[in-house]
């Protein structure tokens, strides 16, 4: 998710198998053109510290998500893209970790924000996601990896009580509002917000 050097903890990386992404296509509106330089200027502005190493609180999630909500919104280009991700992953500096990413693509580059977050948290909240396929010409917005025999397939359908397990899920559209209002209904992320679990650490990397 984050770059091409990381896999998904325990699963082979083409199968994604415990990564789940919404990606929507979305305008943006007024001030310069982002780049990492600048979410950081964003981050650290509402208190977000970025410092490998640094003590975070519960209070830096939220702030982080209104600061990459605010860079989502710089300059007036309709091509670029904003996507929310999540997983665990592995990295060199983190280890196996639960990640968080929003991603902001502008003029042929894209501005990461990623919070790692304890892989407990992600046992925690994901333990009981489910979606299941839909008919085709349902109008579903979801599209699916599920785990399982048919993981490298993807299919329209829609999150439930019940169903299969989730490998990846990509969400669509377009405009940064309903984009924000589909990340902070997602399962995930209101887990996060709900359970007030404290981030591990930031990082902001372009590429």
């Amino acid at each position: 998710m984050a770059c091409d050097t990381r896999v998904v903890a325990g699963v082979r990386p083409a199968l994604a198998a415990v990564a789940l992404s919404i990606t929507l296509v979305a305008s943006a509106h007024g001030g310069s053109a982002p780049s990492a330089a600048g979410l950081r200027t964003l981050l650290a502005g509402a208190h977000v510290p970025l410092s490998r190493g640094a003590t975070q609180t519960v209070a830096s999630f939220p702030a982080a998500w209104a600061a990459f909500q605010r860079f989502a919104r710089l300059d007036n280009d309709p091509s670029d893209d904003v996507r929310y991700e999540f997983g665990v992953f592995e990295s060199k500096f983190w280890g196996t970790s639960f990640e968080v990413a929003l991603t902001r693509g502008h003029a042929g580059k894209q501005v990461h924000l990623v919070v790692h977050f304890p892989v407990a948290a992600y046992v925690a909240i994901t333990r009981n996601l489910r979606a299941t396929p839909c008919l085709p010409g349902a109008g579903c917005a979801f599209r699916c990896f599920f785990v399982g025999d048919d993981a490298l397939v993807s299919h329209p359908c829609r999150v439930t009580s019940g169903g299969y397990r989730v490998g990846d899920m990509t969400l669509s559209g377009r405009r940064i509002t309903p984009w924000a209002a589909a990340v902070e209904s997602s399962p995930v992320f209101r887990g996060l917000l709900t359970r007030h679990v404290r981030p591990d650490g930031y990082e902001v990397w372009e590429g």
